[in-house]
């Protein structure tokens, strides 16, 4: 029982710290900038009894993007020196296996599953007639391309990739059968998002960065494919903006998600013929 207390804590250590960092660092913030919105404004009786007044004040003053980058910073750095020792005697981050056109492949593979995942997300929302929530995210993330790319599209990926594909899932794959392990921390990666929505994309996305983790056996084609992914989908954001490019019900809209899924799978399966390891077997499963 002790053993298996252990590596559930070996597993699940590394997602606690991540949240716990990015909390801890998101209150500290907010309460900065809530001593800023003090100091900096004066309120009028009127204006603080308009409906949200205060909260649309408040956000004025938070980037989400600052927030991901500090959080990112001082994660990893609690990362690397717990793990330092480790990663340098399993070479870690070393690229060598990892193929040119692999890599090729994890680029494309970014940019049409993330078209996948828009179309699919639009789809559910048209077909069951629910007006998509607003996402928390929205309203502080500011408008400031670069800024986003740096944080939601480099740093964030990088970090998740790390702790939840290079730390997760390799632990799991070491204490239960494969297909397992790549579930659970498909679910872990999609509990840590804590929104129904994005949670459950993100376990699907999860799903298939997991295999692309495993069939690549490099944690740099996961990184690229997270970080491509993440990408296309700021990009199309701040183009779309609240409005749709293509509508759902668009012959152009369906040929879009129907090749995206395509290219997908397809990708997905070369991927699957191109892995250095022919064969892994954990515990009787084989990819």
């Amino acid at each position: 029982m002790n053993k298996f207390f252990k590596n559930l804590w070996e597993v699940i250590m590394y997602p606690v710290l991540y949240f716990g960092v990015q909390s801890t660092v998101t209150v500290i913030y907010m309460v900065i900038a809530v001593i800023f919105m003090i100091f900096n404004s004066v309120f009028s009786a009127q204006e603080m009894l308009q409906p949200d007044y205060m909260t649309n004040k408040l956000l004025s003053y938070i980037n989400i993007n600052i927030v991901l980058i500090i959080s990112v910073a001082v994660t990893f750095l609690f990362v690397l020196l717990l793990l330092k020792k480790e990663w340098k005697v399993n070479k870690f981050w070393d690229y060598k296996n990892l193929k040119v056109f692999s890599v090729i492949l994890c680029v494309l593979l970014g940019v049409a599953f993330s078209f996948f995942i828009e179309g699919a997300i639009s789809l559910f929302f048209e077909a069951t007639q629910m007006t998509m929530p607003e996402q928390p995210i929205d309203g502080i993330i500011g408008n400031n391309l670069i800024l986003e790319l740096f944080s939601i599209a480099l740093l964030g990926p990088i970090l998740e990739e790390l702790i939840f594909r290079g730390i997760v899932q390799k632990r799991l794959m070491k204490i239960t059968k494969l297909p397992t392990a790549i579930i659970l921390q498909a679910i872990i990666f999609g509990l840590i998002h804590l929104n129904i929505l994005q949670s459950t994309y993100a376990f699907v996305v999860g799903i298939v960065l997991g295999l692309v983790y495993l069939w690549a056996d490099s944690i740099w084609a996961a990184i690229a494919v997270h970080v491509v992914f993440n990408a296309t989908s700021v990009i199309m954001y701040h183009i779309a903006g609240d409005t749709e490019i293509i509508e759902i019900d668009s012959i152009y809209f369906m040929i879009i998600f129907a090749a995206a899924l395509i290219v997908s799978t397809l990708i997905l399966f070369g991927l699957y013929k191109q892995r250095t390891v022919k064969k892994v077997v954990f515990n009787r499963w084989a990819f």
